[in-house]
């Protein structure tokens, strides 16, 4: 009978766990980039309206996202769940475009 594999004698989990403190290093950065160009696409006069539209879909969608990202890990791997989170990141940078 073989050992059972436990996280801290798996091979791959320090890479794992070197790419998720990558992440959670450099993810952060993007957003003050995603509120300088809603910034720059908005007039001054709705500049307000768009920046809360931004943070109330983008709250919304985020406390949602750790329920469909742990379950996107889980069935189909980290690979869809972060494309999930691209995906979802795209589609608030072109919607605040197009309310310029």
């Amino acid at each position: 009978m073989q050992p059972r594999r436990t996280s801290r004698n798996h091979p791959r989990t320090n890479d794992k766990n070197t790419v998720r403190a990558t992440l959670g290093f450099v993810s952060q950065g993007i957003a003050g980039v995603v509120q300088a160009f809603v910034a720059d696409a908005t007039t001054k006069e709705n500049r307000d309206i768009v920046y809360g539209i931004y943070f109330t879909i983008g709250f919304t969608i985020a406390s949602f996202s750790p329920v469909i990202m742990g379950y996107l890990a889980d069935t189909l791997g980290f690979y869809a769940s972060f494309t999930y989170v691209a995906l979802v990141s795209l589609s608030a940078v072109v919607a605040s475009h197009f309310l310029k």
